[in-house]
This record gives C-alpha cells, sequence and structure tokens, in this order.
C-alpha cells in the first residue's frame, strides 16, 4: 500500500511539476519588470502578478492531470490496495449481484470524472479572461 502511494505521488508530481513549469512560461517577462518598476517586492511580484496568471492558466491541467489520478487508482488494485473497483468486485462477490454493483461502479466514476470536468470547464470560463 505504501510502494502505491508513493508511486502514484511521484508519478503525479511529475506531471503537477511539468503543468507549472508551462505556466510559468506563459508569463510576460514585461509584467515582471513593470511590477518591480512600480516597487513591487519579489514576494509581491509572485503573489499578485505571477501565481495568478499561472494558476489560471494551468488550472484545466491541474483538474485533468487530478481526473486522471482517479483513473489511475484503478490500476493500483493490481498490487493489492483496496479501490473502488476492488471494492465492488468483493460485494459482488459476497452479494451475488454483479451487473448492478459493476453498474454502481460505472456510474461512481463517471460522476467523479463529470464534476471534475465541468469544474474544469466553470474555472477555465471564469478565469479565463486572464491575459498573458
Amino acid at each position: 500500500m505504501q510502494t502505491a502511494l508513493i508511486s502514484l505521488t511521484l508519478f503525479t508530481s511529475a506531471y503537477i511539476a511539468e503543468i507549472v513549469r508551462s505556466g510559468m512560461e506563459n508569463i510576460d517577462r514585461q509584467q515582471i519588470w513593470d511590477a518591480k518598476s512600480l516597487g513591487f517586492s519579489t514576494l509581491q511580484t509572485v503573489k499578485y502578478i505571477v501565481l495568478p496568471v499561472v494558476l489560471a492558466k494551468s488550472l484545466p491541467a491541474w483538474i485533468a492531470q487530478f481526473a486522471s489520478l482517479i483513473k489511475d487508482t484503478s490500476l493500483v488494485s493490481v498490487i493489492g490496495l483496496i479501490e473502488l473497483t476492488r471494492a465492488s468486485e468483493i460485494i459482488s462477490e459476497i452479494t451475488r449481484k454483479d451487473f448492478v454493483i459493476m453498474i454502481f461502479t460505472l456510474v461512481t466514476y463517471f460522476i467523479m470524472c463529470f464534476v471534475l470536468s465541468k469544474l474544469a470547464r466553470y474555472l477555465n470560463k471564469k478565469y479565463n479572461h486572464i491575459n498573458v
């Protein structure tokens, strides 16, 4: 179980680091120079200029990565960690209602990913006005 947690953490953190790096590349250097010319400290520049732009531009990628992480937890069941799919298999073995349990599992995964997708779309529209 610890191995699975460490593996998923390292895997996801590598993607998140790449998302943040690509978001940082989208910052217009002129905005940073403008903040410096207005007397902003480095911390103020990061807080008021860099972070809002990076988060706004990379938020859809963050949410997509976390949706992918939810889906990847199914792969963890191969190494023995009980997650939604494995729990469904255990319940279906006990109740002998395979079809109903698997439909419930399918609907649960769909709802989780659908909600994340809608959240990504909402946040993308909300922060789409920020121009880099």
